[in-house]
């Protein structure tokens, strides 16, 4: 466990959803019930930025997942585990790194140490500041029905990543398998 977590505001929440929630739940699905499929009323995953957060990574990551909850598209599920396409999209960042910058081996080695740990002598699982290490990102969670492939990936600070997709995660413990999700920024 993290000895920061206690003493840190949590950047997810899960409230119950409103009737606005629903409404614009069934508005953007296309005037279907707001329930979905499975019979399951919506649940509103609340997500705030926090001073722990790189701003820009922040709001680009609850815009793409806000966009994707008023379409219907998240949905509470156990994620798979993690797999090739993420070592291979950062193997590709790497290779096209050392070809862009080959002419030049202190700026090449300044680039690599944002995204190859092997690099930068940083331990990902410890990253404990903002833009120390770069790592790829699911922009639909897999927690929430997201794809493992090189296409759901971009860039994002670590410590963004890990401590938002960690909240998210403890934010959806306990929702059951196959309830929708609203994402609301606060």
């Amino acid at each position: 466990m993290n000895p920061n977590r206690s003493t840190r505001t949590p950047t997810a929440r899960l409230v119950s959803a409103t009737l606005e929630d629903v409404k614009a739940f069934r508005t953007s699905k296309g005037g279907r019930d707001a329930m979905d499929n499975s019979g399951k009323q919506p649940m509103v995953l609340e997500l705030k930025l926090t001073k722990d957060l790189k701003r820009r990574d922040f709001r680009r990551k609850a815009k793409a997942l806000e966009a994707l909850g008023r379409d219907g598209k998240l949905i509470k599920t156990k994620p798979p585990k993690r797999g090739n396409p993420v070592k291979k999209y950062r193997k590709d960042t790497v290779k096209r790194i050392e070809q862009r910058y080959a002419g030049n081996p202190t700026l090449m080695k300044k680039m690599l140490k944002k995204f190859d740990s092997s690099q930068s002598g940083v331990d990902p699982r410890s990253v404990t500041k903002r833009d120390q290490y770069m790592e790829p990102d699911h922009i639909h969670e897999l927690q929430l029905g997201g794809k493992d492939e090189a296409a759901n990936l971009r860039w994002m600070d670590s410590r963004t990543n890990r401590l938002l997709g960690g909240d998210i995660n403890v934010a959806l413990s306990g929702v059951p398998e196959g309830t929708p999700i609203i994402v609301r920024i606060v």
